[in-house]
């Protein structure tokens, strides 16, 4: 049985800092077995009516509508059943649960079904009215109260337009103003009411629209070039604030409904994301999110001041969906078939069978050591599901119990390794956390000490502040003279990094050390294609490095650090003179474009490969280099 794993140099993905520790879970107060997997859940304000979705029920195997209404004490009463002519869909709920709206995709191109389920009479649900609408897409309001969809113009059949059509309320449609083409491959989000809807936009900016006038007050973020500065829209509030997760550092950014729509707010975060908002049916005081680990609260009471709130870990294998009041409504079970809820004001602490979680390590490790013996492509990968639905990372803040310490952090040291080794997306992984519980339980473990050097260096290219990726490559030239200090082997990787420590001794100018970290290999780890709060001159700025064109001819897109408004950013190209600048025949095709921080300073850096600088630019002062 092999319980630790080779502690062999590999590249691991960009880690946020750690936030992973959540010491209560709501407590179980109810389980129903229901006869589909659910797919989508929507309950009402109240927490007493729940509707889902479920899919591939025999005989016909056609998504299935299920009414489940919920007493005082959370008991689930199972009501009546539809059948709907349709695979999957997107499910919204009227607040007081008396109608739902489902919509899905039809196989014909741009066509989608829309139909609208009567629940008045719980026990007998039935079928008020279906549409098939040619659209590209179909948004639907968390309410039920309005869809808007991408649809031809009437006019002109080639040409599409976003059209909002209201269900509860007798309004006219409304169409958006004629800027919207860059939406219509997007699916939007409603505010509650349906009073705002806001859409991603083609050129990675927002847009945002006030549906409350006869005629809709459209704003519009500048077109910022498909830089991909935004992961998702989490939330539009009733005030038309914005929430959306940043996706050039894990943080979340607050947009107010004004010309342009001004960031006014950051709340940074650790690994998590929050695209997945649960409490779709309540206020915006505060909001609940599935994060990836359990439900994360966000106080959003003052849109300009947000601040996190409550937390709940969940067990393994159960996956949220809705959030009333104090009660969550969730999945789990076998084939996701059972609907389990949970009450967040009855919290329980996190607790450990560390006894089981040993044995599952030990058949799961000896699992994944045969496969590598058999040369199993990607053996790794069903060796973490089974380490994640053992209950691994809900161990990582549980105090060990039953095992020795030396033991858990070999656990924790493998899944480190191995959720290393899956996890590309940085938000979401829990990798350095494990790795830093291991040691924090077994300092002198030498592989862990090792993968969490490893780790760190693979993701220094990827941290955007400069004062963090100063800091991390202290720690990393830490843990690898620490793991050569507990007879750990020397190799090239190990040796070429470490000298980029002599390189920082010797105290060299800023054109000297950039040239001696391409001639000793470490080149790679100081550049970075995105940075955020970046001083350039007295300015702070989130930049990102791109292409352009079918030549992908480098270019640098800058921000402002407050608003987020796209600003230009004279000189940041680093071409030869400023004719070159001008025209960029200084940048061409197999050139490329990075930001190298040293020290206290910041430089582009015009590069052709890691070991071939051609010349840089500093940010603040007059400073250039060439090569």
């Amino acid at each position: 049985m092999r319980l630790a794993l080779v502690g062999c140099a590999i590249t691991f993905m960009a880690l946020a800092v750690p936030d992973i520790a959540a010491a209560l879970a709501p407590r179980l107060v109810s389980e129903t077995e229901l006869p589909g997997s659910i797919s989508q859940l929507r309950v009402t304000s109240d927490g007493m009516r729940v509707v889902v979705l479920m899919e591939w029920l025999p005989p016909d195997f056609k998504t299935q509508l299920a009414v489940l209404d919920v007493d005082s004490k959370n008991n689930v009463v199972a009501k009546g059943l539809i059948a709907l002519d349709i695979q999957g869909g997107d499910l919204a709920l009227t607040p007081e649960g008396r109608q739902a709206l489902v919509s899905a995709r039809l196989k014909t191109r741009d066509s989608q079904a829309l139909i609208a389920v009567d629940l008045s009479n719980a026990d007998q649900p039935k079928e008020l009215w279906r549409r098939v609408i040619n659209a590209r897409n179909l948004t639907l309001a968390g309410d039920a109260s309005a869809y808007a969809a991408s649809e031809p113009s009437e006019d002109h059949s080639e040409q599409y337009r976003i059209k909002v059509r209201w269900l509860t309320q007798q309004r006219p449609d409304l169409v958006l103003p004629t800027g919207t083409a860059n939406l219509l491959d997007s699916t939007g989000v409603f505010s509650q009411h349906a009073e705002f809807l806001a859409y991603p936009t083609w050129g990675s900016g927002l847009a945002l629209y006030r549906l409350s006038n006869k005629v809709p007050v459209s704003y519009e973020q500048e077109d910022a070039f498909f830089t991909d500065r935004h992961r998702c829209i989490a939330a539009v509030l009733r005030s038309g604030h914005i929430l959306v997760d940043d996706n050039r550092a894990p943080r979340l950014g607050v947009y107010a409904p004004q010309a342009q729509l001004p960031r006014v707010a950051k709340l940074k975060h650790g690994p998590a994301g929050y695209c997945h908002r649960l409490d779709v049916v309540s206020d915006d005081s505060t909001l609940a999110f599935d994060d990836g680990r359990g439900i994360q609260q966000v106080d959003m009471s003052r849109p300009t001041e947000p601040t996190f709130g409550s937390s709940w870990e969940l067990p393994p294998s159960v996956y949220p969906f809705a959030v009333a009041g104090q009660v969550l409504f969730a999945s789990g079970g076998d084939h996701n078939r059972d609907l389990q809820i949970y009450r967040l004001d009855q919290p329980i602490p996190v607790t450990v069978d560390w006894k089981a979680l040993d044995a599952a390590y030990s058949a799961v490790m000896e699992q994944y050591a045969a496969a590598v013996k058999r040369h199993e492509y990607s053996a790794f990968v069903p060796a973490l599901t089974k380490l994640q639905e053992a209950g691994v990372s809900r161990a990582l803040n549980v105090p060990v119990t039953d095992i020795s310490p030396q033991r858990a952090a070999a656990i924790f040291n493998d899944y480190g390794f191995l959720e290393g080794k899956l996890t590309i997306d940085r938000q979401w992984n829990t990798a350095e956390a494990a790795l830093r519980r291991a040691l924090e339980l077994d300092p002198q473990r030498m592989l862990a000490v090792l993968n969490l050097a490893d780790l760190l260096r693979a993701r220094l290219s990827t941290v955007t502040v400069p004062s963090e990726k100063q800091a991390s490559i202290l720690e990393v030239e830490a843990l690898y003279n620490k793991y050569l200090s507990l007879g750990g082997k020397r190799t090239s990787e190990i040796d070429s990094f470490l000298r980029g420590a002599t390189v920082r001794d010797r105290k060299l100018g800023d054109c000297d050390a950039i040239a001696s970290y391409a001639n000793s290999g470490q080149l790679q780890y100081f550049i970075s294609t995105s940075a955020v709060d970046v001083k350039v001159g007295t300015k702070l700025m989130d930049l990102i490095f791109s292409t352009e064109g079918t030549a992908h001819v480098p270019v640098v897109y800058a921000f402002d650090s407050e608003t987020d408004f796209p600003i230009e950013a004279p000189r940041l190209s680093a071409s030869e003179n400023e004719e070159d600048e001008e025209n960029g025949s200084g940048l061409w095709t197999g050139d490329a474009l990075g930001l190298v921080v040293y020290g206290t300073s910041a430089h582009i850096l015009h590069y052709r490969d890691y070991r071939y600088p051609v010349r840089s630019r500093a940010l603040s002062g007059n400073l250039s280099c060439a090569w």
